[in-house]
């Protein structure tokens, strides 16, 4: 009975907790929520974030012009009506700002500028090309242009003629190679003359003044008297003489490879056209992107090889279409051309035109396009001991310490050229350490100047030790004007055994002169090279009187005979001309000694004004002519490289000059191609 219980008792317990626990779920009431009103989701912001009219304007201007804000050059407030007639005042103040931003002080003459009475008038392009010049060049002038901010009427376009013409002082540091000689300036709408630093800054050329009696001129009414020397519209010229330390042929925007001033769709400069906000602008940041970058200076045993990230192995290993290349056989596959960029401007004597230590990657595109597969890059040694590209103006190169950053730029030119299966020969024409006042016949007289000659190539030759003679080769020194054999066996071998100390297998090669025949270098297996040397009847010289010119361009021919006797390709290999020695001779001593030859350089012999102008050879005879020399100089086995590439009968141009042909501009580059010379040479080399 107890049991019983207890059980009923257990299960009454049990069905307790189950009632407790609630109903099944079927049977669940559903939860009692208040009654409410859906939430929507939150809307985003219709109203575009408010702009402060500073930040407004900003973001309305390009990029170079928001550059131009950005390093100081202008203020955003000047920007608001680029197209207004900017002033004198302002332009200096952009000039000036530039200046301090670049070099960390500022010019006498902008500053003088700033509160002349001037200040207002409106800025011409004359006027800004001038202060930029003066900006850069005050740098390196102690005292400064006093001739030029005691005198700023001098700087504006249409002022009193007798403010313009003036004698430039002997006492001025910069002007004192410039004794008698006359800064002025001469002008019929678009053209002037004025100082050499226009064609720098500008697509322009320079044009040495070959008329003597406009130099004599006592006064400006006898100058203007006379009629001057015509050169296609807007071209600039130089008066006298050429300026000696030119800055200005280096002054480009390395940021776009645009020279500081341009010419318009007509070819001119237009120097007298006033000039907007907005065109200051540009042209200023063209001159504050014009600075070289830093130096990185390092001592002789720290350049011990490239920048492998520019010339890579990749690079290196590479397939390629060149030719093998050797001392015992310079092949005859080569046609090339020279390249003088890497020189210096420093005494006037230099008659290239476009020298601004700059070579464009799209001028070996250009090279390459013309059918070309090697190049003659001629340098100055002392480029590459100075801290920067305008040292001729009193920085002294370091001597024992060179400037990795030029080198660097060395190294992008030969891999530009190694990417396009263009070899290329390096050719010294300036040494660090020789005496300036010596002539280059003087110095090879005596062997001790061999020496840093012989120091200074090896440095190169340690650097390229690894590439191929396929992409490189050597040439000691250019046009060495020895007329003495024995001054190349006195001078000559203690360089090309410091080549071989470091590079055992390095095409190293010797240009021969005057008279000699090369055999002593030949004897050392050192290949030979030889320019062609012209007959007077075929030159064009300096004392040719202006008037004749085009009469004698029109009348040339090729062939021709002088005095019954044919002047053709046979004849400039085999006759002596001036009594030089001929190609064929040096040939010969190459042959017998079991080395190789090329003829290292052969064009017109043209040296009236040395520059690119509108008159020229006619193209039926310029086509007679190289289609002569080249199947004369294959014949033969000969390997070649014509004159230079940018020149009066080359393919490049710093200005479109020639009225009878037309100009492709070259991009990212202050140069122009000229398109009918540009076809000469590509049908001669087979790409056409």
């Amino acid at each position: 009975m107890k049991k019983a219980t207890s059980l009923l008792l257990v299960l009454t317990m049990v069905l307790s907790l189950l009632s407790g626990c609630g109903k099944p779920a079927a049977q669940e009431s559903a939860p009692q929520v208040p009654a409410t009103t859906p939430t929507a989701e939150t809307a985003e912001p219709t109203t575009e974030p408010i702009l402060s009219p500073e930040e407004i304007l900003y973001n309305s201007l390009t990029d170079r012009q928001r550059q131009a804000v950005d390093v100081g050059i202008v203020e955003l407030s000047q920007m608001e009506d680029l197209e207004r007639e900017c002033t004198i005042g302002e332009a200096a103040r952009m000039v000036q700002n530039a200046r301090v931003q670049m070099y960390g002080e500022e010019s006498a003459v902008m500053a003088a500028a700033m509160e002349s009475s001037q200040k207002e008038l409106p800025v011409t392009r004359y006027w800004l090309i001038q202060a930029m010049y003066i900006s850069a060049v005050e740098r390196y002038n102690t005292p400064p242009f006093t001739d030029y901010y005691s005198n700023l009427s001098y700087m504006t376009w249409g002022a009193d003629p007798e403010l313009i013409f003036i004698e430039v002082s002997a006492g001025n540091n910069v002007t004192e190679n410039f004794k008698g000689a006359y800064f002025s300036k001469w002008y019929d709408d678009d053209a002037v003359l004025a100082h050499s630093y226009w064609s720098g800054f500008a697509d322009a050329m320079d044009c040495i003044w070959n008329d003597s009696e406009r130099r004599k001129a006592e006064n400006l009414a006898d100058y203007q008297s006379m009629e001057p020397v015509e050169w296609g519209e807007g071209v600039f010229y130089t008066c006298g003489s050429q300026n000696p330390v030119d800055w200005g042929s280096r002054a480009y925007d390395r940021t776009t490879g645009a020279k500081l001033m341009v010419v318009d769709e007509n070819g001119c400069l237009n120097p007298a056209e006033e000039i907007t906000v907005g065109e200051v602008v540009e042209l200023t940041l063209r001159y504050y992107n014009s600075k070289a970058p830093e130096p990185e200076m390092v001592a002789y045993a720290d350049a011990l090889t490239y920048d492998t990230s520019i010339i890579t192995d990749e690079l290196l290993n590479r397939e390629t279409t060149l030719p093998e290349a050797s001392c015992a056989e310079l092949p005859s596959q080569w046609h090339g051309v020279m390249m003088r960029d890497l020189l210096t401007k420093e005494d006037g004597s230099d008659d290239d035109p476009k020298v601004d230590t700059k070579i464009y990657e799209n001028e070996i595109q250009t090279i390459k396009d013309a059918g070309f597969n090697y190049v003659k890059i001629l340098f100055d040694f002392r480029y590459y001991h100075a801290e920067n590209d305008n040292y001729f103006w009193g920085t002294k190169p370091h001597e024992g310490m060179l400037n990795e950053t030029h080198l660097k730029e060395l190294d992008r030119i030969i891999a530009w050229c190694m990417e396009r299966d263009i070899h290329v020969n390096l050719a010294c024409a300036k040494v660090m350490g020789w005496p300036e006042q010596m002539t280059p016949n003087g110095i090879f007289a005596k062997a001790k100047y061999a020496q840093p000659l012989a120091e200074q190539w090896q440095l190169l030759a340690r650097r390229y030790a690894e590439i191929p003679n396929t992409y490189l080769s050597f040439t000691m020194f250019h046009e060495p004007e020895i007329l003495a054999e024995n001054y190349y066996a006195q001078f000559f071998p203690t360089v090309v055994e410091a080549i071989r100390e470091v590079s055992p297998d390095r095409c190293v090669i010797a240009e021969i002169s005057g008279k000699c025949t090369g055999e002593c270098m030949a004897e050392m297996g050192v290949a030979l090279a030889s320019k062609t040397h012209w007959p007077e009847a075929f030159e064009i010289g300096g004392s040719v009187k202006r008037a004749a010119v085009d009469r004698l361009f029109a009348q040339a021919a090729w062939p021709y005979e002088n005095g019954g006797t044919l002047i053709d390709a046979e004849a400039v290999m085999t006759n002596r001309a001036y009594g030089w020695i001929t190609p064929d001779s040096v040939a010969a001593t190459a042959e017998q000694y079991s080395v190789g030859y090329m003829v290292s350089g052969w064009a017109p012999a043209v040296s009236y004004g040395n520059s690119v102008r509108r008159e020229r050879f006619t193209d039926e005879t310029m086509q007679a002519y190289l289609t002569d020399m080249i199947e004369t100089m294959a014949a033969r086995g000969y390997g070649w490289c014509y004159g230079n590439w940018f020149s009066f009968v080359g393919i490049g141009a710093a200005y479109p000059a020639i009225r009878s042909t037309t100009y492709t501009k070259i991009n990212n580059a202050p140069l122009y191609i000229d398109d009918e010379t540009m076809g000469w040479f590509q049908k001669i080399n087979g790409v056409q």
